[in-house]
């Protein structure tokens, strides 16, 4: 008789560390590269603040969309139809509340200053991200990895 004929919880094997790493390493590593540019004192792309502006959204987008990707994909690993809509608005959310907490760091850093627009612009960008997996045809996906759509 198994555990589970007793009434007892089934046991799941293990989770090895590499599984871990290979899940949540690309999300820390983004995260990391994020606080690290956000770090720096000034970091401007212009003097010139019509093309600055433009380039910070479009920056933003892209970077919180590369975000909600690698979250979307750590948060569903080893899920047996890929991921779900319940994922895919915890990455999402996981995504913009890192964008708050990096605003909110950045208050700290000299001259920077945090704005409540960029945290709309990682919005943006992590729903975007979302949308693009969603979007990726199944036969460009890698075989033998998570299946990035949904079950």
């Amino acid at each position: 008789m198994t555990g589970s004929e007793h009434g007892q919880f089934p046991t799941q094997p293990p989770t090895s560390m590499a599984r871990i790493v290979r899940a949540w390493g690309p999300v820390v590593v983004w995260m990391g590269l994020i606080f690290a540019f956000s770090a720096q004192p000034g970091l401007r792309v212009s003097d010139d603040p019509g093309v600055d502006g433009p380039i910070r959204h479009v920056a933003h987008v892209v970077v919180y969309a590369v975000l909600a990707m690698a979250l979307l994909r750590a948060l569903s690993w080893g899920a047996p139809n890929g991921w779900t809509w319940r994922h895919a608005v915890l990455a999402i959310s996981l995504a913009v509340l890192y964008g708050v907490s990096d605003e909110v760091h950045q208050t700290y850093v000299p001259q920077r200053t945090g704005h409540l627009v960029d945290v709309g612009w990682d919005l943006l960008g992590a729903a975007a991200g979302v949308v693009t997996l969603r979007l990726v045809p199944r036969r460009w996906r890698r075989r033998g990895s998570v299946d990035v759509g949904p079950g």
